[in-house]
């Protein structure tokens, strides 16, 4: 296994008048207490210049730096819903939103002034059932839209939105694509679960398909194409990463059960077999020696929080806490469980990373006091 590096990048707090905290609840009362079944990270995007930006509940914020960011306006666009929006080279958005009947492609500029807006062009005319913009590290930008069965691909210009085709699914499109470097990539899917893992390159059209086991089987989970012309998988109920390589076959898999934040510090939960193994990162750098936890059998056992040498782990609806030799100190009483949750809970979403140009993997957390941002490399 190769070595992985966690860096802290950056974080938001929570404010009601901009980046808001979002908890999914039970539809039932426990005890008369609201029932948390999860803190949700907010969406994370990655522009082509390198700026981070984060959504959520219809708020959009850039990040400025690792500790401010700023509310970027968004009534310029004057729709009543925003679908899909995507960072420019120029610290702006173009934004996809529905204006009464209409659909609307809107440019803003880094001010959040409008550029141009375009309701004509023939992908906006068709009622699509899906659409999402996509941006290329290179700056240039793509909507795939899903109509009646059809999927196409546009690459739109940024001098006046217009937009041309270039590549169009007659049958069964796909519902995930993703663009990297020239290329168009997306999963087929089989009934029998041997899935395929195809690239276009949009220039020239040549096709390169990856159906070799074993992680054919798991392609479902693919998040995103890496830098080789593989894919970044992730199975979320097992909280495990899986890096593809050109070849079909896994290079490195991750099993997290925990990345949470203290102060500046960053807290790496993996499962090792029945334990825990727990490391503590500081600007990238290991700064305490590595420990274990013992024993959890469960699948779903997490790290969800860390407090000056106190790991709160959450197994099977109980809260255990252990200190830094792995020893338990205390079990939270079943009904006091949630309420500790709402107060501590980090979670992290496996299943919405970004992938950078060099290959590090962006993920975005949520606890209590905000939203954070973590780089994973492999050295």
């Amino acid at each position: 296994m190769s070595q992985l590096k966690f860096e802290f990048v950056g974080s938001v707090s929570w404010q009601d008048d901009g980046l808001q905290d979002q908890i999914l609840y039970a539809s039932t009362l426990e005890l008369g207490k609201p029932k948390m079944l999860a803190r949700i990270p907010p969406d994370l995007l990655r522009g082509p210049d390198g700026t981070l930006w984060l959504t959520a509940k219809g708020r959009v914020v850039r990040l400025m730096n690792a500790d401010s960011a700023n509310i970027f306006p968004l009534r310029a666009t004057e729709t009543d819903e925003i679908i899909t929006l995507v960072p420019t080279e120029a610290q702006g958005l173009v934004v996809l939103g529905r204006q009464e009947m209409d659909s609307v492609l809107t440019r803003l500029s880094s001010t959040g002034e409008v550029i141009w807006q375009r309701k004509d062009l023939p992908t906006l005319q068709q009622h699509f059932t899906q659409a999402n913009l996509l941006g290329d590290h290179n700056g240039s930008t793509y909507l795939y839209t899903i109509s009646s069965e059809l999927g196409q691909l546009v690459q739109i210009d940024l001098n006046d939105g217009s937009a041309k085709t270039i590549v169009s699914f007659d049958s069964q499109p796909p519902q995930n694509v993703w663009v990297n470097q020239g290329s168009l990539f997306w999963v087929v899917f089989s009934t029998a679960g041997m899935h395929t893992w195809v690239s276009q390159n949009l220039e020239t059209g040549q096709r390169h398909t990856i159906s070799e086991p074993p992680l054919q089987y798991v392609l479902n989970q693919a998040q995103g194409p890496l830098p080789n012309g593989g894919a970044l998988l992730a199975i979320p109920k097992q909280g495990e990463l899986i890096w593809m390589n050109a070849e079909g076959l896994e290079s490195e898999r991750l099993p997290l059960v925990g990345l949470v934040r203290e102060n500046e510090e960053l807290v790496v939960g993996v499962k090792d077999e029945e334990s825990i193994c727990i490391t503590r990162w500081k600007m990238g750098e290991v700064i305490s020696s590595a420990f274990r936890i013992e024993t959890f059998s469960s699948s779903v056992s997490r790290l969800i929080a860390a407090e000056e040498n106190r790991y709160y782990i959450l197994d099977s609806r109980q809260l255990f806490i252990f200190d830094e030799k792995g020893h338990k100190l205390k079990e939270i009483e079943q009904f006091n469980v949630n309420e500790q949750r709402l107060k501590r809970e980090g979670n992290v979403a496996i299943s919405q990373p970004v992938i950078e140009p060099s290959g590090s993997i962006l993920l975005v957390g949520a606890d209590s006091s905000g939203a954070y941002i973590v780089r994973l490399t492999i050295l």
